[in-house]
């Protein structure tokens, strides 16, 4: 379980590493700016030196010098990228195959969300289902921490292997984030049927409008 910690943790420095690149790239691309002004529309206007302020020869070099200093950010943040996200990728495949999938019990939670998933389809033009089954995902997901500690004290009579660490990253990812998926699920769906009650209503707003207006006309 220590491994798929560090899967997790070692994301967020992969990208601070990504962005300490980008500045210093940003850094020489500033250097390039105060070396190779740009003068203003307006200033070019009045002053017509301004316009021969730079030559030929040089807006080639400064555009090149751009497009260098461009591609050159591009191939180090693809760089920093694949070095830095390849381990974590690696680990998140450690943690993968440490799982031990053919165990009754996991196969029984994997039954458990394909058919939540299911009933959630099923019963999605059914609001006030849909609304008990939303709060009792987020119960579910509020009750991760005392069932991780509970079946963590237990594990022997189910399971081969202690899942259930301390730092819970076994319950947060197997229990809490298809729960959360769930939920989203659940909540776009309701916000789909509220715009079509909505626009429903409206229509109908208008059809009670226009006949009203015409009986007023007759």
């Amino acid at each position: 379980m220590g491994l798929a910690h560090q899967t997790f943790a070692f994301i967020p420095s992969s990208f601070s590493a990504v962005a300490r690149a980008t500045v210093k790239q940003l850094h020489l691309h500033s250097n390039y700016a105060s070396k190779f002004p740009i003068y203003p529309l307006e200033q070019r206007l009045h002053n017509p030196h301004a316009l021969t302020a730079m030559s030929i020869e040089e807006l080639k070099s400064a555009m090149n010098e751009h497009i260098d200093l461009m591609s050159d950010l591009v191939q180090k943040i693809s760089s920093e990228l694949r070095t830095n996200l390849r381990p974590a990728y690696d680990n998140f495949l450690g943690f993968f195959h440490a799982i031990d999938w053919k165990e009754p019990w996991l196969l029984g939670l994997l039954t458990f969300y394909v058919v939540l998933l299911l009933v959630t389809i099923i019963s999605r033009k059914n609001t006030n289902f849909q609304m008990c089954l939303f709060f009792l995902t987020l119960a579910g997901v509020y009750l991760a921490e005392r069932l991780n500690s509970f079946l963590g004290g237990n594990w022997k009579s189910f399971s081969s292997q202690n899942y259930f660490d301390p730092s819970g990253v076994f319950m947060s990812v197997l229990w809490s984030g298809p729960l959360l998926a769930l939920a989203m699920i659940i909540l776009i769906n309701t916000l789909f049927s509220l715009c079509y009650l909505i626009v429903k209503w409206k229509r109908a707003e208008l059809r009670h409008r226009a006949r009203a207006a015409r009986s007023k006309q007759e």
